[in-house]
């Protein structure tokens, strides 16, 4: 069975939607996409918490209690280290910090260091930081 695709395009081609569709489905898009993006942030920050409290913990367990300094103490030296070598100086953080970039970059906000800011606040919630996973979406976007 062979699909004539340029009929295909051409028919879908003369399907226009209204701007009210248009928004709605572009909406309903990145709802969906938001959705999978915090259920993949809650899934990396509670293995990171598995891994720290029980995995890692579990070895130093025989030498007592006083061990679970151990787990805060590395994550945040890891994600300082990530601040410092991936992330980098920024003037301004949160919404002032999301007002001028877009501002200064033609109403484009720069996404080359997302992916390290995710990794780094699921370390820090991971790790035992005293934030919940809301403070790095607002803060750190």
């Amino acid at each position: 069975m062979r699909i004539n695709l340029p009929g295909i395009r051409r028919r879908i081609g003369k399907i226009t939607l209204s701007d009210p569709v248009r928004t709605g489905v572009a909406s309903a898009l990145v709802g969906l996409l938001t959705g999978i993006g915090v259920w993949i942030f809650k899934q990396l920050f509670q293995h990171l918490q598995v891994f720290a409290f029980q995995d890692i913990l579990g070895y130093l367990k025989p030498l007592g209690g006083w061990t679970v300094i151990f787990a805060p103490v590395a994550g945040s030296l890891i994600v300082g280290w990530i601040d410092r070598h991936w992330i980098g100086k920024e003037r301004y953080h949160g919404l002032p910090g999301i007002i001028e970039a877009t501002a200064l970059g033609g109403g484009r906000l720069p996404y080359r260091k997302m992916p390290m800011r995710v990794l780094a606040a699921a370390l820090s919630i991971g790790s035992g930081a005293s934030v919940g996973p809301e403070d790095p979406s607002v803060d750190r976007v």
